[in-house]
Formats: structure tokens, C-alpha cells, sequence
């Protein structure tokens, strides 16, 4: 799935841990690992993101967390941005 035009897909928070804080994001629209790549880079490019890991099978990304600024919205806001 490309980054360009309007998605029809859905990114859903699944729940926060702490220490260090994590967030597991439901993605939808990834086909192949180039989606896993963008994905990844669009999380890690988030201000406070430690690391981010998309598993394409359960169509989902574990992101860690270093701090503010990466708060479930922005989150999905940047999967949102790299078209899923």
C-alpha cells in the first residue's frame, strides 16, 4: 500500500505498559515488508520514540517509548501520514 491518497485502513491503540512505556498499535493495509520498513521509519521518526517493531503477520507495532512527545495519537497520526 502506497503513502499517497486517503487511507481506508485502521491503526487502533491496543494498551500502554510501563517501564519503559510501551504502545501496541493495530495495523491494517500492510502487505509486504516495504510496509513493515515505512511503518517502522514513520514511528521511529516520532520525538520520544525509543524503537519501533511492526510484525506484518499479526498486523501489528510495538513502539517504546523514551519519553514526551509520543503519545498514542501521534503515533497513529505518523502510520496515518505513511498511508495506513
Amino acid at each position: 500500500m502506497g503513502a499517497s491518497g486517503a487511507s481506508q485502513h485502521d491503526v487502533r491503540t491496543i494498551m500502554t505498559t510501563p517501564s519503559p512505556p510501551q504502545i501496541d498499535l493495530t495495523i491494517s493495509g500492510m502487505t509486504c515488508a516495504a510496509c513493515v520498513r515505512r511503518i517502522e521509519k514513520a514511528l521511529t521518526g516520532v520525538t520520544g520514540v525509543q524503537d519501533a517493531t511492526v510484525n506484518l503477520a499479526a498486523r501489528q507495532a510495538r513502539v517504546t517509548l523514551t519519553g514526551a512527545g509520543a503519545t498514542p495519537a501521534v503515533l497513529v497520526e505518523a502510520v496515518q501520514g505513511a498511508g495506513y
